[in-house]
């Protein structure tokens, strides 16, 4: 998610009212999607089944996403947007009502994930996927791993060896986390202990990554970095030194999700695309192409019948009750971060 160019138009998609459409309901559905986030044939497959035409679009980023959404109203129907997003649009009134009783397959959707604090009682999005920061490590390098947030960001443990993400606030937030306030912590007196903690971290950290970690693991450049967990997964499935950690205070999670605009003018079509996708092999299909953690127990069970590769190569995390999902707290907040990452990277 590129948080900042999101954060700068959050405050003025607030003044927003949606514009909940009166028309007929179309014999189509217009589909905003990640790239690579769906199975090669689900589309097509969807079509032949049920005669509602799929208008297809990517995104590559949240940012995109929301600027297609403001800039064309009425033109799309189902997005995928991610948690903080969904809280943005809740709030500004663009997002119209799940249906759950247009939804035949909701049981499928794991029960950890039906109600959480971004959208209680899923009022207004569907799980898709999801995933969590993580600490993924070189065993054969990190003769003791460690075992919270607080040891990963002690001043010079891993000096030289650790990459943590180029991202302000999940940055933030995991060192709100190792300070024990956690994720969403956001009060003066907190903020200012997670920039000395960093600022004493900065000096001694090999790089700052852009969602490639990972990479930096196989490639022998770094012994420890900081990542989210399906690309670490990825990469201990081609070099079996590998390894992953969920610290111990918990983790900051996160999740994609599908949404009605709440301008749509064909609901009853896209709810019917919804169900469709949390169909148990039409989900299973999905998550063997994009290997995404999904939030549906019926595609796990499924696929842990018909697919020789993990169940998924992501791995079912479960959201324990120290896990938190980052909150929306705000433009000031979020210009408050942006001020303090500024003076920490050019400590």
């Amino acid at each position: 998610m590129d948080r900042r160019k999101l954060l700068q138009l959050a405050a003025a998609s607030l003044v927003l009212a949606s514009r909940h459409s009166m028309s007929n309901e179309r014999q189509s559905v217009s589909f905003l999607n990640w790239d690579s986030y769906i199975g090669p044939s689900t589309l097509r497959d969807f079509e032949a089944e049920t005669g509602v035409a799929v208008n297809y679009g990517l995104f590559a980023d949240n940012f995109e996403l929301f600027a297609k959404v403001r800039t064309t109203p009425g033109q799309y129907d189902l997005i995928t947007p991610s948690n903080m997003l969904v809280e943005i649009m809740i709030q500004a009134d663009l997002l119209a009502p799940i249906d759950k009783t247009k939804l035949g397959n909701w049981d499928n959707i794991d029960p950890a994930f039906r109600n959480p604090v971004f959208d209680p009682d899923r009022k207004f999005s569907v799980p898709y996927t999801h995933g969590a920061l993580a600490i993924g490590y070189r065993r054969s390098a990190i003769s003791k791993p460690p075992v919270s947030w607080a040891e990963v960001f002690s001043a010079d443990r891993y000096s030289g060896k650790l990459a943590i993400p180029n991202d302000s606030i999940i940055v933030m937030q995991l060192a709100l986390k190792a300070l024990g306030v956690g994720v969403n912590g956001w009060c003066e007196k907190s903020l200012a202990e997670a920039e000395r903690m960093l600022t004493l971290l900065k000096p001694n950290l090999l790089a700052f990554t852009t969602s490639n970690g990972q990479d930096l693991l196989l490639a022998g450049e770094a012994d420890i970095v900081v990542e989210q967990d399906g690309p670490l997964k990825q990469a201990m499935l081609e070099d079996d030194d590998l390894d992953i950690i969920y610290p111990e205070e918990g983790t900051l999670i996160w999740e994609d999700v599908l949404c009605i605009l709440g301008d749509s003018q064909n609901t009853d079509n896209t709810h019917l695309l919804i169900d469709y996708l949390l169909n148990a092999d039409v989900a299973a299909a999905v998550a063997e192409n994009i290997d995404y953690t999904m939030s549906n127990t019926g595609a796990l069970a499924k696929r842990a019948g018909i697919s020789d590769k993990p169940v998924n190569a992501c791995g079912l995390k479960r959201i324990t009750t120290h896990d938190e999902y980052g909150r929306f707290p705000g433009q000031e907040v979020f210009a408050d971060v942006e001020k303090r990452w500024l003076r920490i990277k050019l400590s």
